[in-house]
């Protein structure tokens, strides 16, 4: 499986490791990515944002550094089942953002996939 960071997640990473010196935020990310996808079928993952042909879309929460909901990170990425490949969207803390809004999510994807 090949695994992408879009620009706008390397940033938003970036930004979160500072906050969480002690841990690896990439790869416990990647991890956690490989463990869902090896355990689930990718269509009862939850929540999915978007579907389109073989490639769907999810939000997915990631404990964070600290105890709790709102230490806790959203995690936007795409799954492509005929390309066996990941792309990492945005990541982002929810006591910073409660939500990303749509308009902005499409434009993080298509300045990804530019």
């Amino acid at each position: 499986m090949q695994v992408y960071e879009c620009k706008k997640f390397t940033t938003d990473l970036k930004h979160l490791q500072k906050k969480c010196k002690n841990q690896n935020l990439r790869e416990k990310i990647k991890s956690e990515i490989k463990d869902i996808l090896k355990t689930q079928k990718v269509e009862n993952i939850k929540p999915i944002l978007y579907r389109y042909k073989d490639l769907i879309i999810f939000k997915t929460r990631i404990e964070g550094c600290y105890k709790g909901k709102r230490g806790g990170y959203r995690l936007i990425w795409a799954f492509s089942s005929m390309r066996d490949t990941v792309l990492l969207i945005r990541i982002y803390a929810k006591s910073e953002i409660s939500n990303i809004l749509n308009e902005q999510l499409w434009d993080d994807l298509i300045d990804c996939l530019d």
